[in-house]
């Protein structure tokens, strides 16, 4: 027998419900109510959703999940990422994660970095320079990653991304709702990001590993 309106309706608010949380990510208030809205047979939700769906999602695509992992799982999956940054509409920008490094030990340098929240951002000093770090480890364990480099139009390093976002009054658990750095991992399924290419460097400059984007 044919399915009414009211009750696909019900049972697709049911199915995306459990799918959600079956993908680890909570739902906030506002789409606990168009779900139920939707099981009650108003199909006007059915427009609101998506919207809904990518706010929801922020949490589990940002920090802290994505950075609760091992650093070289986390550096790899970052490098080919895009990061924003939006302050003000002077001061704002986005770009493609083109080198990353991972570290699982630290120094006194980055030792409140290593063994603060994932997600958290800091900063290391090195040759003159404040680079970018940001924590990533597992539940009990400490570690850093460090983006060395970004695209936006033009090659940045790392040193000068931190110079425009000025970094220094960000320091602290930023990346994620509600704050002005955002992170947008690529898709993992394959390594390839239009003609280009996430590939190993192995182990150097200290670094557990260091991934790079290269063309194809």
């Amino acid at each position: 027998m044919a399915m009414g309106k009211n009750q696909l309706l019900e049972a697709f608010a049911n199915l995306t419900r459990r799918r959600l949380l079956g993908m680890g990510i909570e739902l906030d208030n506002n789409l606990e109510r168009l779900l139920k809205n939707m099981r009650e047979g108003d199909e006007k939700t059915l427009g609101q959703l998506p919207e809904a769906l990518v706010n929801a999602g922020r949490t589990h695509l940002y920090a802290p999940d994505f950075f609760s992992r091992d650093p070289v799982t986390v550096a790899e999956e970052l490098c080919g990422s895009s990061l924003s940054y939006a302050n003000d509409v002077m001061n704002s920008w986005s770009g493609l994660v083109t080198e990353t490094g991972a570290y699982r030990t630290y120094s006194k340098k980055d030792e409140a970095v290593a063994k603060a929240e994932p997600g958290t951002i800091g900063l290391y000093p090195a040759q003159g320079h404040q680079i970018l770090i940001i924590s990533a480890h597992e539940i009990g364990k400490e570690g850093t990653v460090a983006v060395w480099g970004l695209g936006v139009g033009e090659y940045l390093s790392m040193a000068r991304v931190t110079q425009l976002m000025t970094a220094e009054k960000y320091t602290g658990k930023i990346i994620g709702v509600d704050a002005p750095f955002y992170l947008s991992p690529r898709n993992t399924s394959n390594k390839k990001i239009g003609n280009l290419e996430v590939n190993s460097m192995g182990n150097c400059k200290s670094a557990n590993a260091r991934y790079c984007l290269r063309k194809i």
